[in-house]
């Protein structure tokens, strides 16, 4: 550490380390698309509107898949896989958010959207 915080100001770029991290030359084509600040400006206009008149909806979503998940029972231990549980209720917003309702409260399980979300969970 001593090393790294010796060296000039302009010896390390995290900018650099972010276009190599995520081979953004092979996956987007182009390193300007990291630099290139148009995914900032679509966020602050046009998601943040969307995601604003989502938040209510997502969060009835979320308080139903907990409770639809982890259970309501407050006085007896139920044993539950964490990963599995967590990729349901991830699935049921994903679900609430791509298609709504009532696609999202299918009452059979795992929801239609859960194989992609699990394999997306999984990335991460």
């Amino acid at each position: 550490m001593k090393w790294v915080l010796s060296q000039p100001d302009g010896m390390f770029s995290a900018y650099d380390a972010i276009v190599e991290l995520n081979q953004v030359m092979y996956s987007l084509g182009h390193s300007r698309f990291i630099g290139d600040p148009w995914q900032g400006h679509l966020v602050r206009t046009k998601l943040y509107n969307a995601l604003e008149g989502m938040t209510a909806d997502l969060s009835e979503e979320l308080s139903y898949a907990l409770d639809e998940y982890f259970g309501t029972d407050s006085d007896n231990w139920t044993e539950i896989d964490l990963v599995e549980t967590l990729n349901h209720v991830t699935a049921q917003l994903a679900g609430r958010f791509t298609v709504g309702l009532p696609l999202c409260m299918s009452s059979t399980k795992p929801v239609p959207t859960a194989p992609h979300i699990f394999t997306c969970t999984h990335l991460l």
